[in-house]
């Protein structure tokens, strides 16, 4: 998936090794690394100082960050007030 194809305008990370997280506006990400950037190579370059990705002598190998919208069908910017919706004829 490309930064093109995400479906929402907020971009969340999240890594359960190091309880980092963050998150960024899709506009902005695009803007600093391309729309054809893939989510995989952004990912990367998000966590290029995570001390997960250099110590060799831990035994998980890698960083952790996910991107925790990506299975979600609800957008995570949009206030849960706004989520009710009604069928108007």
């Amino acid at each position: 998936m490309r930064l093109v194809d995400y479906p929402f305008i907020l971009v969340r990370f999240r890594c359960d090794l190091c309880k980092r997280s963050g998150q960024s506006k899709l506009a902005r990400l695009a803007q600093k690394y391309g729309c054809e950037t893939t989510l995989d190579a952004l990912c990367e370059r998000m966590t290029r100082d995570c001390p997960w990705r250099s110590d060799k002598a831990l035994e998980v190998k890698g960083c952790g960050v996910y991107l925790p919208d990506i299975p979600s069908k609800i957008p995570p910017d949009i206030p849960p007030a706004l989520m009710k919706f009604r069928v108007v004829r």
